[in-house]
């Protein structure tokens, strides 16, 4: 079973004001102010990418003073493998009696959005924090249900069968071994009832790290769904990227154009998109870019009045001509790629 959960705070008047400060507070409190002479400050801001638990990020955080830090993030997951199934199973058992296999759940986390966090030292001189987000969760399950099939086994000798199997909630499929003439067989019987399941869930991310003071930072999360390493560098306005452009996305083996325009927002190195159009649909884009030479979209598709969450993330080129290329999962749970570049001037 995989999950989804989304994320998003997308528009240019919903974005968070000042979090680029470099210092947000003129006085700072007193302990971290008396620490600072001992350790490493992460005070600043600082542009860094983040990689681990099936998924990739982008994040501007401002570190301040008085031990709270504050900025926006963005997650995009690693597109999903498919599943390799053993058409023998797994079964050892002999008979009709069925047996349960377990299935591994994938997590993945995607969206924009602004967070606040804390930080201080630990007994080392290494700085520690945390921040949380309320996620929208989206899933998909397996319901309970019956489900019959036949199995055909007369080309190795065997005959004909028809079998019912009764799947309890949560079950993804089961093993059975069928005894025939001569042989006995193990097949693998999936559960077709598939269910969408809707919650909320709070992300605890709560890291530690090391800082070289103006140069970079390091930090080792643990999060809820897997351990995720951030890497840093000192924030800084990049190459200007609105403008008209022209996107390619490609899903389940089709093709299909998008035409937009970028325009920046208040904060720099985050832009928003107008006058968007695709082949049936409209959407709405956020973009951000990142000095690590990365670019991520975070998109909502609209079609009637059903949206589509959609978010990838990779490579920013600016030598010959402004392009990104990136990859990562749409609704439902779908690998997708999305290329685009910036139309020249003519």
């Amino acid at each position: 079973m995989k999950n989804l959960f989304t994320s998003r705070n997308g528009k240019a008047g919903l974005l968070p004001t000042g979090i680029l400060a470099a210092t947000l507070l003129l006085t700072p409190s007193l302990s971290h102010q008396c620490q600072a002479g001992a350790f490493d400050s992460p005070v600043g801001t600082w542009d860094l990418i983040s990689s681990g638990a099936g998924q990739n990020g982008l994040a501007v955080l401002t570190f301040s003073n008085d031990g709270t830090f504050s900025g926006y993030h963005f997650w995009s997951p690693n597109p999903p493998k498919k599943a390799v199934v053993d058409p023998r199973g797994g079964g050892g058992n002999i008979g009709r009696d069925p047996e349960e296999t377990s299935s591994k759940t994938n997590n993945f986390v995607f969206g924009f959005d602004d967070i606040t966090g804390r930080w201080n030292y630990d007994a080392k001189g290494k700085v520690i924090g945390f921040f949380t987000i309320l996620l929208n969760v989206t899933s998909t399950g397996y319901g309970a249900g019956t489900i019959q099939t036949n199995i055909d086994s007369t080309a190795q000798g065997g005959g004909l069968t028809n079998i019912t199997v009764n799947f309890q909630e949560g079950v993804g499929s089961l093993v059975t071994n069928l005894a025939w003439t001569g042989y006995t067989n193990s097949y693998t019987i999936f559960n077709t009832n598939i269910v969408i399941l809707s919650a909320e869930k709070t992300n605890a991310v709560n890291f530690t790290g090391t800082v070289v003071p103006g140069k970079r930072v390091t930090f080792v999360a643990s999060t809820a769904f897997g351990k995720t390493t951030y890497k840093g560098l000192p924030f800084l306005p990049l190459l200007d990227i609105s403008g008209s452009w022209i996107g390619t996305k490609k899903l389940l083996g089709q093709t299909f154009y998008e035409f937009f325009d970028l325009v920046p927002t208040t904060e720099p190195n985050i832009y928003v998109s107008e006058n968007e159009i695709g082949a049936g649909y409209g959407f709405s884009t956020v973009a951000v870019i990142s000095r690590h030479k990365k670019i991520g979209f975070d998109v909502i598709e609209s079609a009637g009045t059903n949206g589509i969450h959609r978010s990838t993330s990779g490579t920013l080129s600016v030598k010959r001509q402004v392009s990104a290329k990136t990859k990562g999962v749409t609704q439902p749970l779908t690998g997708v790629s999305f290329d685009a570049f910036l139309q020249q001037a003519p």
